[in-house]
């Protein structure tokens, strides 16, 4: 029986590691305003 919970439990971690992995993406650009400057310290939330 313990031998079952530990086999279920590397499951599970590969399973969730493995679903974060492809849930993270990295954007990059250029924030600009209406006169097309770069704005300084901008920051975007998704």
């Amino acid at each position: 029986m313990k031998n079952l919970l530990i086999r279920v439990s590397m499951v599970v971690a590969l399973l969730a590691s493995g679903l974060t992995a492809y849930a993270q993406t990295t954007v990059k650009g250029t924030v600009k305003d209406a006169a097309g400057q770069g704005v300084v310290g901008a920051s975007v939330f998704v």
